[in-house]
């Protein structure tokens, strides 16, 4: 399906071939109740590496659910797995397993013994021991049916899984979407472009920018016939142009070298999206839409369009 059928059955407004979505602010971010058909099983260790090493499952009744990965943000050396309850608990209860993901945090010295790319080693350690049969058969999810939901450098770590499998190679599972939202995908540009965040990235981030391992550097370096494309998601990229501290040219700039590898890549810009942690807050959040509102105008509307598109894929 093409971006254009898609996100117009979503209710977008599409600009010259990218979607600009007109919204109101929410007036709240309520995190929604939990359904009563839906059990949550907390802090199960994936890797015996650091105690961080951890992840939430929230399981609905359908033991063949399609999985969604959700990884936090934070300039890897903040963020929680818990910042993603509000998204877990909303689509859970529609029928989707979900799995919220902690990962080593850098600490905010230079000297940090944790260094990149030891967070998404992390996330996909934590997808390998989702995809292992023990744990299938003990929780009941479909790993031919993954999607990961990144935000800010969680979408960075999503990214750079599925454009560099050549390094953080997955088994066992198809990987078949993945959704971005506000994210960053060039560190090195992130970094020169804003002087705000150095300190965090220096004390995340190793000393030779060869070792960022940028995904947006990776998707660059290739082509659509690399032999290392081994993961064919479609992707959904999200940025609110309200965002004050990641511009809009990180999405832009990756969605380009999505498109020229003939990725199925969707993009939408929120002129009214919220700032960058609202961007986050809005998705799953209780919360009613304006009298007269589109479906499209609502980011967890087009989210589940797009989780709907990508069970609709085949191998």
């Amino acid at each position: 399906m093409a971006a254009r059928s898609m996100l117009a059955a979503a209710g977008a407004l599409l600009v010259g071939g990218i979607a600009l979505l007109r919204r109101k602010h929410l007036r709240s971010n309520v995190i929604p109740p939990l359904s009563k058909d839906v059990q949550v099983i907390s802090n199960l260790c994936y890797s015996s590496l650091d105690p961080a090493c951890v992840l939430d499952l929230y399981l609905p009744a359908d033991r063949s659910a399609p999985l969604l990965v959700f990884i936090h943000g934070g300039l890897f050396v903040s963020g929680d797995k818990a910042d993603g309850v509000a998204i877990a608990r909303y689509f859970a209860a529609r029928g989707y397993a979900v799995a919220c993901v902690n990962y080593r945090l850098s600490s905010r010295l230079p000297d940090s013994a944790v260094k990149h790319p030891a967070h998404t080693a992390d996330v996909t350690h934590a997808l390998q021991w989702l995809a292992s049969t023990q744990q299938v058969d003990r929780y009941g999810y479909d790993m031919n049916h993954v999607v990961l939901l990144g935000h800010s450098v969680g979408a960075y770590v999503a990214a750079l899984i599925c454009v560099g499998a050549e390094t953080f190679p997955l088994n066992d599972m198809t990987i078949r979407g993945v959704i971005g939202v506000d994210g960053i995908y060039s560190m090195t540009q992130f970094y020169d472009e804003d002087p705000r965040w150095r300190t965090m990235v220096d004390a995340a981030m190793p000393d030779d920018r060869d070792d960022w391992l940028c995904p947006l550097l990776r998707a660059s370096a290739k082509d659509s016939s690399d032999p290392t494309l081994t993961v064919d998601p479609a992707w959904l990229l999200l940025h609110s142009l309200e965002d004050p501290w990641v511009p809009r040219t990180q999405t832009e700039c990756m969605a380009v070298q999505l498109l020229r590898l003939q990725f199925d890549v969707h993009v939408v810009f929120q002129d009214r999206g919220g700032d960058h942690d609202a961007s986050l807050q809005r998705i799953g959040a209780g919360h009613h839409r304006p009298a007269g509102a589109r479906r499209g105008d609502d980011s967890t509307a087009l989210i589940e369009t797009f989780l709907q598109h990508c069970k609709g894929q085949t191998n």
